[in-house]
């Protein structure tokens, strides 16, 4: 692989050669156009692995979409700039702890997998919760799956918060989303989730507003609870349970939310 020094530059090919960038590195970079053409890739015998490659890869994209359709309300709040690349990472670690499926064709199995692989999984590596709030976060869920608790130890505020300047008030989030495991289904030619009805489905619920001088006496208690999702107990979803916080500042009676004072985290797989 070369490397441009020169003043010219153009985008796409020219003589055979293309120019591009790598994401970290600076410069202009070039290469030979590959003489393989896309159909003998989608149809040579010498590219079979390639393309089951392909096909699970596809399919833990599609995992990932559903994933963040889910927690969609707080993406753009709270998820630094390379989640979605992390996410699809692990739905292909978890893709490929699949033992049972042929290759190419394995299932993304989220809820036997996902609960080691996907815990603790900060949504912004640069802004992470313990950097925020270092009180004791307790989270559990009832035995049907559709209810559950996130509980805070009493907060102490010179102690266990990490206020940002401005802020006034702060209040906890406690998200909880329904990702359905995924198979290759041959009618479609896709991945498709195996629970349909589930998958996606999403509730958050908030803390009441508390001043950033207030030192708790009792823990802080907030209950999520999804609704229409009879079944999750025996479906093949995992329950992923996200806990968060928000630093704001109040005018009169309005909270408007500062700019880098968001963290969440995935602190359950259910």
């Amino acid at each position: 692989m070369a490397s441009q020094t020169g003043l010219t530059r153009y985008n796409g090919s020219m003589g055979g050669i293309r120019h591009f960038k790598i994401k970290g590195l600076s410069g202009d970079y070039a290469a030979f156009v590959t003489p393989i053409s896309g159909d003998r890739i989608k149809n040579s015998p010498e590219f079979a692995r390639t393309r089951e490659n392909m096909n699970e890869f596809s399919g833990c994209g599609i995992a990932c979409s559903s994933l963040r359709t889910g927690v969609a309300p707080l993406l753009t709040q709270m998820a630094g700039r390379n989640f979605t690349s992390r996410i699809t990472a692990l739905m292909k670690k978890i893709n490929l702890m699949n033992q049972t499926d042929a290759r190419g064709y394995r299932a993304i199995q989220v809820s036997l997998y996902g609960k080691t692989l996907l815990k603790e999984l900060d949504y912004d590596e640069s802004l992470v919760l313990r950097n925020l709030i270092s009180a004791a976060i307790t989270v559990s869920h009832n035995e049907t799956k559709e209810s559950a608790m996130l509980t805070v130890a009493p907060i102490q505020a010179d102690v266990n918060l990490s206020v940002p300047k401005g802020a006034t008030h702060y209040r906890l989030i406690h998200m909880v989303s329904v990702l359905s495991d995924f198979a290759f289904d041959e009618n479609t030619g896709y991945y498709e989730p195996l629970s349909p009805e589930l998958n996606e489905k999403s509730v958050i619920a908030y803390s009441d507003y508390i001043s950033v001088k207030e030192n708790g006496t009792a823990p802080v208690e907030v209950t999520a609870q999804l609704t229409d999702a009879a079944g999750l107990a025996e479906a093949p979803v995992a329950c992923i349970q996200s806990v968060g916080i928000e630093y704001v500042q109040q005018v009169n009676d309005t909270y408007t939310i500062l700019k880098g004072s968001c963290a969440m985290k995935i602190a359950d797989v259910y």
